[in-house]
């Protein structure tokens, strides 16, 4: 789901999409389709990408799309492409309580609920247009989303009666869903992120794929070895402090 207007987003949502076809290549029915301005979500959708940019939450498009996920009862994965996006802000869902958002007809009731829930997952962080975004960055990337969309997601609607309707099955997802936090438990601002070497308790090493076999003998990265220490070493130190949290 992206921002159609902005050129950028439609770009790297196509980006994404091409990481995934690479992931993927095995299943090609997982490859995620990019929803440009004609097009609506499937009926049969579980899981959707949500790409974050600039205003994509005051979109139209976006808005429409998300609401009708959140109706399936899909799961959503964020991504951030940009340096400048900011998550939203309380004064952020004043604004829109206050204007609405044209040509989106569904209750701000029911939006603001669901953007809140995007962010519920840990965000994964991708700026293609950086310059010290490399090939063998976009691909450890490319697999860390398909990691992340093969196991359980946050779900888009998490009000009681969509839980209760769904019955046990919905809860038991729930409590295998290791980030799972109530959002009153959120602190304002609390912004977790979450980098491809961070995924798992054992961070300072990049884990292979769930399936390695669709990968050629030698991986699919070709990464020397130094590259893989760079890479498991980014701001190890920062993430430090919410491993304590987690476990």
């Amino acid at each position: 789901i992206v921002d159609t207007e902005t050129i950028e987003a439609v770009a790297n949502a196509f980006i994404i999409a091409t990481l995934l076809s690479t992931a993927y290549v095995a299943e090609p029915a997982k490859v995620p389709e990019v929803l440009l301005a004609q097009n609506v979500i499937q009926g049969a959708t579980k899981k959707v990408i949500v790409l974050c940019s600039g205003n994509c939450f005051r979109n139209p498009h976006v808005m429409n799309n998300l609401v009708s996920a959140s109706r399936q009862s899909a799961q959503s994965l964020p991504i951030i492409t940009e340096e400048e996006f900011r998550f939203p802000s309380e004064a952020f869902f004043q604004e829109l309580e206050t204007d609405g958002i044209p040509n989106c007809h569904h209750p701000i009731s029911e939006i603001v609920p669901i953007i809140r829930n995007v962010f519920q997952e840990i965000a994964i962080v991708l700026k293609p247009s950086d310059y010290s975004t490399t090939e063998a960055i976009l691909a450890v990337r490319g697999m860390e989303i398909a990691r992340r969309l093969d196991g359980v997601l946050s779900p888009l609607d998490t009000s009681s009666d969509r839980l209760r309707k769904n019955g046990d099955t919905v809860s038991t997802d729930i409590k295998s869903f290791a980030s799972f936090r109530p959002v009153s438990k959120l602190r304002r601002g609390d912004v977790r992120l979450h980098d491809a070497t961070h995924s798992d308790p054992l961070a300072g090493s990049i884990q292979p794929p769930p399936q390695p076999a669709k990968f050629s003998s030698e991986g699919a990265l070709g990464l020397r070895d130094e590259e893989v220490r760079r890479l498991s070493l980014v701001d190890h130190h920062h993430h430090h402090h919410h491993h304590h949290h987690h476990h």
